[in-house]
């Protein structure tokens, strides 16, 4: 990682308590050099503890990076934006889940969030209008009586004018709602109301803005002023969790009413008028709640992943007692034959492949075969539990729905239960051995989840608790 990404990487645990600000950066920057990380052509000079002298050397140094001014802080924000994607990811493939996690991101801001709309807000080169010469004529007796200093009038000419981006917060908005779309349509694959690919067509623009809209209506509550904030917690999230529910519900009445209203029917020979759809989508996000009604948000399978199914109409039946959980080792001969792996692999030892899989899991597990087809479990479907490396603590899980199995699989099949098992590849399973998949409904929605895994070192955990740090 270069030092430039590692400054940004670093900077963003400060944002919270430093803002978006270049002491951040600088603060990052000396933390690395402090640590012996950052390279030793940039590292050599006085330690942070030297006060001016270190501060003065790290300013130079971000100044190098990042260019100096604004562009070293808006670079900040940009990396922000781009971590705040990668938790979207975490929420599943709907937009309910990923929204949610976009949500709790920027809580975790605090009130530094309102500087990142500030910044957003802000033009990149303030506005001026030249002044008229009989104007520059009276500014130096006006200066001599009022005691006052007009250098860059005098030196440019010219009148800054104070202005608001107003483009910059709609379009950071827009970039979180394009990725909601993509994780819910991935290969976007799928038709729009004219049958058109997905690309730039009315219903690509119209879901965009739609869920835009949606997003900065609900993040508005983060903007608040609130009483106190903690480490932890944003007393304002569950506010903005409440609106993003009730603004999901609205667009999704909208999206049908796109889908299906007279006005986009361009084969017809009618004309598309994006103004009164927006216009309709708008007022209602600002509108108050209406009485409560069940969710009609989920259409695609987003349960498949971490993200929970959609709420049934009917309860759940109640689970039957469940005699275990069978475990189906690889064959080591297969995985040599597949060249896969080096000739000393190893099979996990049989008393340590073990997997425990909570009620509630199993329950979702039960309730996901029951809403697919008959042939869900001759087809092979499983939810597939994984480790890759990557997030902030250098693993994260991952889970999907599959029905490609791997020759290093390992199968974990409860009994007693119509069931799809859940597998895991041999080398995630030396990772997550002794574990429980729970299963677990909160506020910011429901999702599969790794707990008390005897692999992670204690206290390595991200707050999402997707990413973790692995015992040495």
């Amino acid at each position: 990682m270069s030092l430039r990404s590692s400054i940004l990487t670093h900077a963003l645990p400060l944002v919270r308590t430093q803002s978006f600000t270049r002491q951040s950066l600088v603060s990052a920057y000396l933390g690395l050099r402090d640590d012996g990380t950052a390279p030793s052509s940039v590292a050599a000079g006085p330690s942070s503890s030297a006060g001016t002298t270190g501060q003065t050397q790290a300013e130079g140094v971000i100044d190098e990076l990042f260019g100096p001014g604004r562009s070293a802080v808006l670079e900040l924000v940009r990396a922000w934006e781009r971590a705040g994607a990668e938790q979207m990811r975490a929420g599943g493939d709907r937009p309910e889940g990923s929204l949610s996690h976009r949500l709790g991101y920027s809580a975790a801001a605090g009130p530094s969030l309102l500087e990142a709309y500030a910044l957003l807000a802000s033009p990149a080169h303030t506005p001026s209008i030249p002044i008229p010469r009989t104007v520059l004529a009276l500014l130096p007796a006006l200066a001599r009586n009022l005691s006052l200093s007009f250098p860059a009038l005098t030196t440019l000419n010219r009148l800054p004018l104070l202005s608001v981006h107003p483009l910059g917060p709609i379009s950071y908005a827009w970039r979180i709602a394009d990725e909601a779309v993509l994780l819910s349509k991935p290969g976007e694959k799928e038709k729009g109301v004219h049958g058109e690919g997905l690309g730039a067509g009315p219903e690509w623009y119209a879901s965009r803005l739609g869920l835009a809209l949606v997003y900065l209506a609900s993040e508005a509550h983060l903007l608040l002023p609130a009483p106190t904030y903690t480490a932890a917690t944003n007393p304002r999230l569950p506010d903005a969790l409440d609106a993003l529910s009730r603004n999901l519900e609205r667009y999704d009445d909208i999206h049908d009413l796109l889908t299906t209203t007279s006005l986009l029917r361009v084969r017809s020979g009618a004309s598309f008028a994006l103004g009164p759809l927006v216009s309709t989508l708008a007022s209602g996000l600002f509108r108050a709640p209406a009485a409560a009604s069940p969710p009609r948000w989920p259409r695609a399978r987003g349960y498949a992943t971490a993200a929970a199914a959609a709420p049934s109409d009917t309860p759940a039946p109640p689970l039957p007692p469940v005699a275990g959980i069978a475990v189906t080792a690889p064959s080591l001969d297969k995985i040599k034959a597949e060249g896969y792996f080096d000739d000393d692999v190893a099979l996990v030892p049989p008393a340590e492949a073990r997997l425990v899989i909570s009620p509630p899991a199993i329950q979702q597990l039960v309730s996901i075969t029951a809403r697919e087809s008959a042939d869900a479990i001759d087809r092979g479907l499983a939810l597939r539990v994984g480790v890759d490396s990557g997030g902030c603590h250098g693993y994260q899980y991952t889970m999907a729905l599959t029905e490609e199995r791997g020759v290093d699989d390992y199968v974990f099949q409860p009994q007693g239960v119509r069931s799809i098992p859940v597998v895991v590849d041999l080398v995630s399973l030396g990772l997550v051995k002794g574990a429980t998949l729970d299963f677990a409904t909160e506020l910011i929605g429901s999702s599969f989840r790794i707990l008390d895994n005897p692999q992670a070192k204690e206290g390595g955990s991200c707050g999402c608790g997707i990413s973790w740090e692995a015992k040495i």
